[in-house]
């Protein structure tokens, strides 16, 4: 249970470090000690694998991204903010064969050396600018108190910084990126958070609407969609290193907030499918069984890895 938390927090940061590869990262503040471990090692003698009863990831990239030798030297020799890259050079499995001709005592140059062949900085993600933003929005116009309206009015004048969408490459090379792509622009939390947050999306579809933004967060919705219909559920995130966690189930939500404002019966007839697999996937993989004080004996599905 320790390792476990240990290697949650360490992938964590890893997220984080990675966050700043996605080239619109809005602080300046690279001296962090998030980043920058005290001392970097020159030479690491050998790799020391932590005991982990579920893994972070899965598919070709996970021995890269999430787990294994690569992971562990590029933190030990403090290289994580740029090894491994925003975009693989190669595939995953010539990757993996090019470092295990690597020798143990592996030195910091020859993995530096490594990393610069098989990695690009690469920048996944860029600025989109939100058509349905609005300087006045109605809601925003019908509000009285003063102070109240110039709180609301700075939050509403926020969305045009936080708009994101994928590069083309993305697109096109979707298997070289350690991220869940979505077709549609999006809003990020904002700060080291600089892609698509499922818990997030939900507060951030609250304002959008309040906002009149209804066009944005439909394509939010499709993109959500979209993830349920590839992967079953949507995970925390759109990096890798978040892609089994999962958060509560808020799609239902999303879509009844967005259709309460809406009403339009098209679009909740095409999202109900996807309403229903995502909660068919928690009820298949999520449920606990949960005995109250009383005997009687509760379902409830819970979000974990």
């Amino acid at each position: 249970m320790v390792m476990a938390f240990v290697v949650g927090i360490i992938l964590f940061h890893v997220f984080i470090a990675h966050g700043l590869h996605v080239g619109v990262y809005e602080t300046d503040n690279e001296d962090s000690d998030i980043f920058q471990p005290a001392t970097h090692l020159k030479v690491i003698s050998s790799f020391d694998s932590p005991n982990c009863s579920e893994p972070v990831c899965t598919g070709p990239l996970s021995n890269i991204y999430c787990s294994g030798k690569i992971l562990h030297a590029s933190w030990l020799f403090g290289l994580q903010r740029s090894c491994p890259g925003d975009m693989m050079r190669n595939s995953p499995a010539f990757i993996l064969k090019e470092f295990s001709k690597l020798k143990y005592p592996l030195k910091r140059d020859e993995f530096k050396a490594f990393c610069f062949e098989n990695f690009a900085s690469v920048p996944y993600l860029k600025y989109a600018e939100l058509d349905d933003w609005s300087e006045s929005p109605p809601n925003v116009v019908l509000l009285k108190d003063t102070k109240f309206w110039k709180f609301v009015n700075e939050l509403n004048q926020i969305w045009k910084n936080l708009g994101r969408e994928f590069i083309p490459k993305v697109h096109e090379l979707p298997h070289l990126f350690p991220i869940v792509p979505v077709l549609n622009r999006f809003v990020v939390p904002g700060g080291f958070f600089q892609i698509y947050f499922y818990w997030d999306s939900y507060w951030i579809m609250k304002g959008l609407l309040f906002s009149n933004m209804k066009s944005t967060v439909l394509g939010m919705l499709e993109n959500f969609a979209s993830i349920i219909d590839r992967h079953g559920f949507i995970p925390n995130s759109g990096a890798i290193q978040l892609s089994r966690r999962s958060q509560p189930p808020l799609f239902t939500q999303m879509v009844a907030d967005y259709i309460s404002v809406v009403e339009n019966k098209t679009t909740l007839s095409r999202m109900v499918t996807y309403v229903e697999r995502e909660l068919m996937w928690w009820q298949l993989n999520r449920n606990v069984s949960v005995k109250s004080a009383s005997g009687e004996t509760y379902l409830m599905y819970q979000y974990r890895v």
